[in-house]
């Protein structure tokens, strides 16, 4: 009896370690802590965590929102796997009120819920200004609550992305596996 308790013990350890990195039919392919939590006096507050994902319309850059009553912007490239930028805010932000440029080289952030002012990120330049709604290219549109979005699908079904149930502060990012 002891001997098929071990048994099966050890099946079912060695089996979860296969299953663990896979979701369906994706595998793990990247895991983010959230950038540049080691230098801020959020590294200990468990209220930090990753509260939104949202896609650029192209598919290819992936936008994280961390924080908590700050908010710190990353963008992820899905090309690559590596993140291109991260930005603080001073201000609770919601990804739902954010949208890039055509050619996906500036992000328009609402500076706060109901804030006439946003952020613009010049992704290529790795800068940042503040600039009021009538200067964006969608002009001042009402705020409208968004539904925060912590998993999500690229638009051809290749990548999916997920905040860790475990560990809220982590992003993971698995690939479809191919046959």
């Amino acid at each position: 009896m002891v001997r098929f308790s071990l048994l099966f013990g050890f099946i079912s350890i060695f089996s979860l370690s296969l299953v663990l990195g896979q979701k369906g039919n994706y595998q793990l392919v990247a895991e983010f802590a959230p950038p540049h939590l080691d230098n801020t006096r959020a590294v200990n507050d468990r209220r930090y965590q990753l509260n939104s994902l949202k896609l650029s319309d192209s598919g290819k850059l992936l936008l994280a929102e961390y924080g908590f009553k700050s908010s710190l912007v990353a963008i992820y490239s899905l090309d690559s796997l590596k993140i291109i930028g991260a930005y603080w805010i001073d201000d609770v932000i919601e990804l739902s009120q954010t949208y890039f440029s055509v050619d996906e080289r500036l992000l328009y952030v609402r500076a706060g819920r109901f804030s006439s002012e946003y952020k613009v990120i010049d992704i290529h330049n790795r800068s940042m200004r503040q600039v009021l709604c009538d200067k964006t290219p969608r002009g001042c549109i009402p705020a409208e609550r968004g539904l925060n979005i912590t998993k999500l699908y690229t638009n051809d079904r290749e990548f999916f992305a997920a905040r860790n149930e475990a560990d809220k502060r982590t992003l993971h990012i698995y690939k479809l596996k191919r046959e």
